[in-house]
């Protein structure tokens, strides 16, 4: 790529790190997919191919880690280290998940960056919610719940079917969200948070199941929203862990990939009957196909 020095290049461990989520997301939502013609390649192939380049992205950037670039590879290293923690925690390799998430820091940051210097740089997100007939609602099990991490509108409108909807306000992934104040709406050049300390945490934390520690962070999470304490031990608790962490994710692309984890383990949470709105009804589907186009024009497929 870079010759000599690709070993130890920033922009080279960039290229690894940001392909590993590449991976990520092909193996969250597709039950399979190719790669450069390859065949039909599974989600647990796609999630060890990401843990592959984040490793090898760790390793660039531990090189790199020198003079004026300590910051910056340190920096990708925690994106990395996040990401490995995600894709083991989807293919249910709890004791790695814990050791990739552990290193990261509380305060660690990673942004998707959005501009309105072009259709092709603008927050699609906000496409989706601010057009005069917006296509993306809330579904109802996010709707009343006065929780500041997924603000609500305080009246519904015609969605593009002329269904009334809820379309979201600015969640608590997003750039400037705050919990309190006014909600505000989600706008061109509103960033998303896609990699954080607080994932990190949440890996760490599911990866030792339903302990004391389990109860403090939630409670923890519960209180951002000004909820009261609560005292859970086994599922009940399991599950308050879960809705705690859809509403710190809420509209991130995180919530195909839990619910496929969830139902891999035996509690399937995939929304059943009949739309919230119009009259067509959930389908039988938990994951994404490849169109026939793309299987079209490969011989591997």
């Amino acid at each position: 790529m870079q010759g000599a020095i690709a070993a130890s290049s920033l922009n080279v461990a960039r290229a690894l790190i940001y392909g590993g989520y590449s991976y990520v997301l092909l193996g969250e939502g597709f039950c399979e997919a190719p790669v450069n013609l390859s065949a039909a390649l599974p989600s647990t192939e796609l999630l060890m191919r990401a843990i592959a380049r984040f490793d090898e992205g760790i390793t660039v950037a531990t090189a790199a880690m020198t003079g004026t670039n300590v910051a910056a590879a340190q920096d990708l290293i925690n994106m990395a280290q996040v990401g490995a923690a995600r894709a083991h925690l989807k293919k249910g390799d709890l004791a790695k998940a814990r050791t990739y998430a552990a290193p990261v820091r509380d305060t660690y940051e990673r942004w998707a960056y959005y501009s309105a210097n072009s259709v092709l740089e603008n927050n699609a997100v906000q496409i989706a919610v601010r057009t005069n007939q917006p296509w993306l609602g809330m579904h109802p099990a996010f709707q009343g719940l006065n929780d500041a991490r997924v603000p609500q509108p305080a009246a519904s409108r015609p969605s593009l079917s002329s269904n009334p909807i809820f379309p979201p306000l600015k969640p608590s992934m997003y750039s400037g969200w705050t919990a309190t104040g006014p909600a505000q709406t989600i706008e061109v050049a509103t960033h998303i948070r896609f990699a954080s300390g607080l994932e990190a945490r949440y890996i760490g934390v599911e990866a030792d199941g339903p302990t004391v520690a389990m109860v403090t962070f939630v409670n923890s999470r519960r209180a951002l929203a000004g909820k009261p304490q609560v005292n859970l031990s086994g599922p009940a608790l399991v599950a308050e862990f879960r809705s705690q962490r859809a509403l710190d994710f809420y509209l991130t692309g995180q919530r195909l990939g839990d619910l496929r984890r969830y139902a891999a383990g035996g509690t399937d949470l995939f929304p059943t009957g009949k739309f919230p709105v119009g009259s067509d009804t959930y389908g039988s589907m938990h994951c994404f196909i490849v169109p026939p186009s793309e299987k079209s024009g490969n011989p591997n497929y």
